[in-house]
């Protein structure tokens, strides 16, 4: 079983109209849908996969960031 994941990405006016917003749709299959359900199962802050994708996020943009040099 393969590792899937698909983004997506839309232009989306914000509610006042008066700028373009980037939307991001993420499909996930694969092992990687059952590594996160598995998360989601054994971890009572997962109560979603929007929760697991939401942390995963942060930490991995954390993680960027540490890394990029200082200046």
């Amino acid at each position: 079983m393969d590792n899937k994941i698909s983004i997506i990405s839309d232009q989306f006016q914000n509610e006042s109209g008066s700028e373009t917003v980037e939307g991001i749709t993420i499909i996930i299959n694969g092992k990687l849908k059952q590594i996160m359900d598995v998360l989601r199962e054994n971890n009572e802050q997962y109560e979603s996969n929007i929760d697991v994708v939401h942390d995963a996020f942060l930490r991995g943009l954390d993680d960027i960031r540490k890394d990029m040099p200082k200046g």
